[in-house]
């Protein structure tokens, strides 16, 4: 083997380790309000139904979105962890314009504010001839600090830690423009129309929540619920996880695919394949032409029997993959595979 091969992997190998890890303050920040849904039911004075993170509305990604219970007001929230910007601003002027409801509400979170941008934004509401409520809402400086901790802690630990976290009045309201004098109630009788794949992907997700509930990815909203196979970003770039009750060949699986550009991190997998089969306790195969990891399952005889088992090849798919998909080739490569001991395989 050549000197300058081995010049050649070593600064690869340099270059790949320096990788740095993104922040997840921000949904780490979204994901805390969804397990404390009360602390924005007290600001607004309204019960809210179920926190949805990153819904996507008419284009947009919602950071958080939800509904004042038993009526038609959707409530938009949009966070940051600093100073408000030009940035995010425009993401409102946008979400102004696309709102179709009678009524709905705007939250805008951040670390601070200036008066300019609240007065823009209220002006613009006003201009739109819209019943949008507006509150600016300031973030406890000290809960951002503990956020951002948030990222020093291995992904899968995340949650636990979150639901630790102990503020009682963690939002402050600045500022505030009310228009809404009444609002609409939902009609009760009015039946959703969604499909047997829906439904089924429905129950699908929901099994994946419970068996998966440390897993922070899975709290997403998926996009497209009426697909016969639903992906889920897997944390890092290039590499998602897919599962299906039943794609169009019929085969039900639970999958995670890798790019060109992460193809180093399959190829580790890979190489620990035998370990990785043994202990999820199902069949693994691997292709490596489409850079696939799949399991499939044979037995569909009974719906919720296959729920539950997909929900299991996922969880443990999610547990020992994650080491390798959020950390390897990184600069915290070493610190969180420590802390996650249990996953290495």
């Amino acid at each position: 083997m050549s000197l300058s091969f081995l010049h050649q992997k070593g600064e690869k190998y340099m270059n790949m380790k320096r990788n740095v890890i993104k922040s997840n303050s921000e949904f780490f920040f979204n994901l805390y309000q969804k397990f404390n849904k009360e602390l924005l039911e007290e600001l607004l004075d309204e019960e809210l139904d179920e926190l949805l993170l990153e819904k996507y509305y008419l284009g947009q990604k919602i950071d958080i979105y939800s509904k004042i219970k038993g009526t038609t007001t959707g409530v938009f929230v949009e966070s940051m962890l600093n100073r408000a910007d030009i940035r995010h601003l425009n993401f409102i002027f946008k979400l102004i314009d696309n709102i179709e409801d009678d009524n709905a509400i705007i939250i805008f979170q951040a670390e601070s504010f200036n008066n300019e941008i609240i007065e823009e934004i209220i002006s613009t509401i006003r201009k739109s001839g819209k019943k949008i409520d507006f509150y600016a809402m300031e973030i406890d400086k000290y809960l951002i600090k503990e956020i951002e901790s948030l990222n020093d802690i291995h992904f899968l630990k995340v949650i636990n830690k979150l639901c630790d976290l102990n503020f009682s009045n963690p939002l402050n309201i600045v500022e505030k423009h009310i228009s809404i004098k009444e609002h609409e109630i939902e009609d009760e009788y009015e039946i959703e129309k969604i499909s047997r794949i829906e439904k089924r992907n429905k129950l699908l997700i929901q099994a994946v929540r419970e068996k998966i509930f440390y897993y922070p990815t899975i709290y997403r909203e998926r996009r497209c619920i009426a697909n016969r196979v639903l992906t889920f970003g897997a944390g890092r770039a290039g590499i998602d996880y897919a599962i299906s009750l039943g794609d169009r060949a019929g085969d039900s699986f639970v999958s995670v695919r890798f790019m060109e550009e992460t193809q180093d991190i399959y190829k580790a997998i890979k190489g620990k394949g035998r370990s990785f089969q043994e202990k999820i306790e199902y069949d693994v195969e691997f292709d490596d032409a489409n850079l696939v990891i799949v399991t499939k399952l044979v037995d569909k005889e009974f719906i919720y029997k296959t729920i539950d088992d997909l929900a299991q090849i996922f969880e443990r798919y999610v547990f020992y993959l994650s080491n390798y998909i959020f950390y390897y080739g990184t600069n915290m490569e070493d610190s969180m595979w420590n802390q996650h001991k249990e996953g290495i395989l």
